[in-house]
């Protein structure tokens, strides 16, 4: 994702991909609360949490989602972001990307990997906090929810959202191979595109907010 100013494909799966290939830390991507991390791919680091969980059989019985963030301008609001500004952590993304947990309670957790808050966080929590109250409508979100196991067999990315006009990387890509499928090897936008019909079901903040295990 990218904060103010906005930066911002092909459809054929690339020649040579190997979405099988083990992910693993290097000079871009760490380990933020155990999970792969690398700075300003929130959409891979959450497709990389989803898979470490299943792998883990910690989704067993459980709903678990990834939920993309943004609106129609791409322009959207939020608070308690580590790369953030002022006490509150205030940002504009033109997307950004979280993961929702089932828990104990059959309420929803949020995993957030560029959060300040919680870690993770319950859901009414983080939907109270994360997002401005009062924001215009230019930058309320939207949320994008897809059920795990979809956004694991559906989401690519050839990672070209982050090159700059001269090619240069706008930041720097994980360290490991981009994510593909026999279907793609880039729809982003098409996650991002709040009204798109696509994957997923979209909510506004005050759905989102009140979204449970039981409604995914």
């Amino acid at each position: 994702f990218v904060s103010q100013p906005l930066s911002m494909s092909s459809d054929a799966p690339p020649a040579a991909a190997d979405a099988a290939e083990a992910p693993k830390e290097g000079v871009n991507t760490k380990r933020v609360h155990s999970f792969l991390y690398t700075s300003a791919y929130c959409e891979e680091n959450v497709w990389q949490l989803a898979k470490s969980l299943t792998d883990a059989g910690k989704l067993v019985n459980k709903k678990a989602a990834a939920i993309f963030v943004s609106n129609e301008s791409q322009t959207v609001a939020l608070q308690y972001q580590k790369s953030g500004s002022g006490s509150q952590g205030s940002i504009v993304w033109d997307y950004h990307v979280i993961f929702a947990l089932e828990n104990e309670e059959q309420k929803f957790d949020v995993y957030d990997l560029d959060t300040t808050l919680p870690f993770p966080c319950p859901l009414a929590e983080y939907a109270l906090k994360a997002f401005p109250p009062g924001a215009s409508r230019r930058y309320q979100p939207l949320f994008r929810v897809v059920p795990a196991e979809i956004y694991l067999s559906t989401f690519a990315s050839d990672r070209s959202h982050m090159r700059r006009p001269n090619g240069e990387w706008a930041s720097p890509p994980p360290d490991y191979a981009p994510i593909a499928t026999a279907a793609s090897r880039m729809n982003l936008k098409q996650f991002i595109n709040m009204s798109a019909a696509f994957v997923g079901t979209v909510l506004d903040l005050k759905r989102f907010s009140k979204l449970t295990p039981a409604k995914l």
